[in-house]
Parts: C-alpha cells; structure tokens; sequence
C-alpha cells in the first residue's frame, strides 16, 4: 500500500498488525527510513518478548506487499518469504530475507556499506534441513550499544527459556545463547 492511497496511514511510516499467529510490521515504502524502523521496531519487540519469557522469531522481507487494514486483508510475496524463512529456523531471532538483504546492499547506513554495519550480523544460523550463513537483525546491538541495556540483563532473560523447554526443542534456547555471545562480540568489535 502507498501512503497516497490512504491519507488515513500516510502520517505513520510504521503499522503493526496481528494476522492469524503472526506479528506483521508493514512501512509504506523501502527507504533506508522504513528498513530502519522496522529493524529498531524487531529489537524493541524482541526485548520485549525476552522480558516477558514469550519465545519469538522472525523474518524481515521487503517487497510488494497489500495491506488492507480496514477489512484485514494482507498478503504478497514478502509475507510468504518471511512467514517460510523464519519457520525453517531454531533460533529465537530475526532474520534477514535475501530480498531485504539485496536492498539494503545497495544502500549506505550512516555512511557505511551494508557489510560493515553493526545493525546486522552474519550468523550460521541452525535451520531444520542443517546450517548456512544469513544474516541477522544484530537485535543486541539495538539493545545494548542504543539503548545501553546490560548484556547480562540479556543473557539472563534468555536463559529463562531453559526453565520451560525440555528435549530437542532446548536447541532453540542453546542457538538463541550462541547468536546473543556472537552478537554482543560484534558489539565489542565495532566500538
């Protein structure tokens, strides 16, 4: 949808919905301003979940999407990208789709490449079919180097997810510690 369309939207540049048992945030466009209110809305909320033991992860897609908010309707290739990326993976993450990915490429982040940046890490995440490198929303750079959150504020709310969950499913716990100590080193690194 673009904020033309509905002068009722145009004002924000981020609207957040609940679709069947999904989270949707939705920009009206594909500024380096909308990738980076989502991805500051991502770490918020994944704070937000740690906080309150609510497991979550999630895929940012960027594409041509519909979004009828009066009558709940929302669908196009980017929800379908998402919805299937972030259901392959066994960690309490976000992560970035190739298409989000392919755009930010192509953009500089204050002043720096897509490569260098802190806002994301590229992390050997565990999916179910095996391992691969994607990249990741650096949800604890958000949280640590913005909004000055102790690291071990972050690792202790994490490590909660070990008083409820037994058997394989623990793995998603143990990946969600390993990206929090990748990520926080990254943090480090970039300073």
């Amino acid at each position: 949808m673009k904020a033309s369309d509905n002068s009722r939207y145009r004002k924000s540049i981020l609207k957040t919905t609940v679709f069947s048992d999904s989270i949707i945030f939705i920009t009206n466009g594909s500024t380096i301003d909308d990738g980076n209110h989502i991805m500051i809305q991502s770490a918020l909320f994944i704070d937000s979940c740690l906080k309150g033991g609510i497991p979550i992860k999630g895929c940012i897609s960027q594409g041509k999407f519909t979004a009828d908010f009066d009558n709940s309707l929302f669908f196009g290739q980017p929800l379908i990208d998402a919805y299937l990326l972030q259901e392959e993976m066994d960690v309490y993450s976000v992560v970035l789709h190739h298409s989000f990915e392919l755009m930010m490429k192509h953009k500089k982040i204050l002043g720096r490449e897509f490569h260098e940046s802190i806002r994301w890490l590229n992390y050997k995440n565990s999916f179910k079919g095996g391992a691969s490198y994607h990249y990741h929303l650096n949800w604890v750079a958000y949280l640590v180097d913005l909004m000055k959150k102790d690291i071990n504020d972050v690792k202790t709310e994490a490590s909660y997810f070990y008083n409820s969950i037994s058997g394989s499913k623990r793995k998603y716990v143990d990946n969600t510690m390993d990206f929090i100590e990748k990520a926080y080193k990254a943090v480090e690194n970039y300073s």
